[in-house]
């Protein structure tokens, strides 16, 4: 929970107003992230890279779950749906902070999604 802990609140600092997309979300750090951004009162959009994942993070309290796949078509429709999942959570400036434990080309278009 430690890197969980620290990019939430220490570099995050998110609060209970805050809105947290977090990438990997059903992998032991992912899952993680959720749970303490959600005890922090935190909104959480979940990333997962296929349609099987999609239930851990909802398990853990993650408002939202969309599937970012795994080429850059699909980046970036999960870009335009984060986008959307932010808007309708109350958030239509986008995330507040990206936690994004895959790297690679998805951190990009997660980042462009804020």
């Amino acid at each position: 929970f430690f890197a969980s802990y620290h990019s939430l609140k220490v570099i995050g600092n998110i609060n209970s107003n805050s809105l947290v997309l977090v990438d990997g979300a059903s992998g032991g750090v992912g899952m993680a992230t959720i749970e303490l951004a959600k005890a922090m009162g935190a909104k959480v959009i979940a990333g997962v890279s296929s349609e099987e994942k999609i239930q851990p993070p909802l398990s853990v309290g993650a408002d939202k779950v969309l599937v970012y796949g795994r080429n850059k078509d699909s980046y970036k429709a999960f870009k335009n749906e984060v986008r959307k999942a932010a808007s309708n959570l109350g958030h239509p400036q986008g995330v507040d902070l990206v936690v994004d434990v895959v790297q690679g080309d998805l951190f990009e278009s997660a980042l462009v999604s804020c």
